[in-house]
């Protein structure tokens, strides 16, 4: 039962103060409407009493301009009850945004008509709160209509926006993602090899300069791969790099040097994993040297996942050889089935491949 009364008292002091806040709103329009003499205030309010056209207005214009729905829709929805009856705040927004329009419209007729009629007959309070009427009305129409057509322009800023975004974001799509050199790249390159290993094993084929950072790459990963790695599977490498003797000829500062150090490191690599690379078959590794300076540079993953950088010159004043750069170009990622032509580029890393590894060119 205290429930009850406590609800009971908290609605009836909502009612009274929505009564209260009423009574105040009326004056205040009774003061807005006399605003040209409080003679032209007491003739409309004197009005509302004869005439139930102009009461009902001026119900109307209480709501109208008080009674804002943002003002309703911005206080919490609270519910009051009592018993089984129900009592919540009522949500003007549609009444303002339908009814209200039309009723203005139709104040403004209808006191067009009465004012010209009041104009008729010589009655001078029922001419000027025909007046009172029709320009308060025309007032909430222009109002209306201004919020209406800023709505319309706010909704279509969002709306143009809206599509900016998605447009954006579809261009974004169009292009692969990217990596400003190899050290961004291998820790997404090590992340892909982790999970794959424990699914199918791995297959890496590398067209390469002189392996100066992936063969490193490899000889820190090959243990924990080696452990991912399902039984009866195998890590397959292969490796496609310039010969050092051509790199010699080309006088390219120090790659010579860079490729006769990771030949040296495969011997070791081979010596370290003689068990797994002849016995255990665990691991499966084919090093081709070829003549040439490739365009493009690379590691497919298992024929389906593709970081592929291109290589560059970098001329200086002074210095009659142009650097060769490899692994500080930018390398981007492709995939067998994305919507960025991941597949035509990993066809064609497959042929480049082939021809680097056949027997004319190694």
């Amino acid at each position: 039962m205290s429930g009850d009364k406590g609800e009971t008292r908290e609605a009836s002091t909502y009612q009274l103060l929505v009564f209260g806040l009423s009574v105040g709103k009326a004056y205040v329009l009774a003061r807005l409407i006399s605003w040209q003499s409080l003679y032209l205030g007491k003739a409309y309010l004197s009005q509302c009493w004869e005439h139930p056209l102009f009461f009902l207005d001026y119900c109307f214009m209480i709501g109208k301009f008080f009674n804002k729905p943002w003002r309703f829709n911005s206080m919490p929805q609270k519910t009051f009850q009592k018993k089984t009856i129900t009592f919540k705040r009522p949500n003007l927004v549609d009444f303002h945004q339908g009814a209200a329009w039309w009723l203005a419209r139709c104040f403004v007729v209808i006191a067009i008509i009465i004012y010209f009629a009041a104009n008729f007959s010589g009655n001078v309070e029922l001419k000027t709160a025909a007046l009172s009427v029709g320009l308060t009305n025309l007032i909430i129409i222009v109002v209306d209509f201004q919020r209406s057509l800023f709505g319309k322009i706010d909704n279509l800023r969002s709306t143009v926006l809206s599509c900016k975004d998605e447009i954006k974001n579809a261009i974004s799509s169009l292009n692969p993602p990217s990596f400003e050199d190899y050290t961004e790249m291998r820790q997404d390159l090590q992340e892909i090899l982790k999970d794959l290993s424990s699914k199918d094993g791995i297959s890496l084929s590398f067209i390469a300069v002189a392996m100066r950072y992936s063969w490193p790459m490899i000889e820190d990963n090959i243990d924990f791969l080696l452990e991912q790695c399902p039984k009866g599977t195998a890590i397959s490498i292969e490796v496609a790099m310039v010969d050092n003797s051509y790199l010699a000829d080309k006088q390219l500062f120090d790659w010579a040097e860079e490729s006769e150090k990771t030949d040296s490191k495969i011997k070791l690599f081979r010596d370290r994993y003689a068990k797994e690379l002849n016995e255990d078959k665990s691991i499966k590794l084919n090093v081709y040297h070829y003549n040439n300076l490739p365009h493009w540079h690379g590691i497919l993953i298992n024929n389906e996942i593709l970081f592929l950088g291109r290589t560059d010159w970098r001329f200086k004043e002074g210095e009659s050889i142009p650097y060769f750069y490899v692994g500080q170009t930018k390398y981007r990622l492709f995939k067998q089935d994305d919507n960025v032509g991941g597949g035509e580029r990993i066809k064609k890393f497959v042929n480049w491949f082939k021809y680097y590894t056949t027997s004319n060119n190694n």
